[in-house]
């Protein structure tokens, strides 16, 4: 058996090897055609909810919309219907975490500003660090993810 020095044929197989670590790392990040289905099914159930004045459970459902896939107008309705129900700190929350996903129109993005700056000037503002992703408690007993 004969050895065969690896280092010219490295240059084929790192790029190679790196190109098909990052699509399987594209396509493991995509949400399941399963999670889209009900992720819709939840932006629709709680369009209804928000217009028939339920607005807790319209927000509850935008943000589970949006843990299957991440979206920001999800957040936006979210904090929309927080707002509406009078939960400003929970409108605030879900203001902040729309405005940091890159799918947000421009104009929601800028009335999720114009009302985060309304809503934060009579909320009181607590600062938590952590790694990305960290789950924070509060003592209505939701969780809110940390902004990355």
């Amino acid at each position: 058996m004969t050895l065969v020095p690896l280092r010219g044929r490295l240059r084929f197989v790192v790029p190679i090897a790196a190109v098909l670590l990052g699509a399987r790392l594209v396509f493991a990040a995509a949400p399941a055609d399963d999670d889209r289905r009900r992720a819709g099914e939840l932006f629709r159930a709680a369009q209804a909810a928000h217009r028939s004045g339920d607005h807790a459970a319209a927000a509850r459902a935008f943000e589970e919309a949006h843990a299957l896939v991440p979206s920001g107008p999800a957040l936006y309705n979210a904090g929309r219907s927080w707002e509406a129900g009078a939960r400003a700190a929970e409108a605030a929350d879900a203001y902040t975490l729309a405005l940091v996903q890159p799918d947000l129109p421009g104009e929601n993005r800028q009335h999720a500003e114009k009302r985060l700056v309304a809503l934060r000037a009579g909320l009181v503002s607590v600062v938590v660090s952590g790694p990305p992703g960290v789950r924070v408690g509060r003592p209505q007993g939701s969780l809110r993810m940390v902004p990355t």
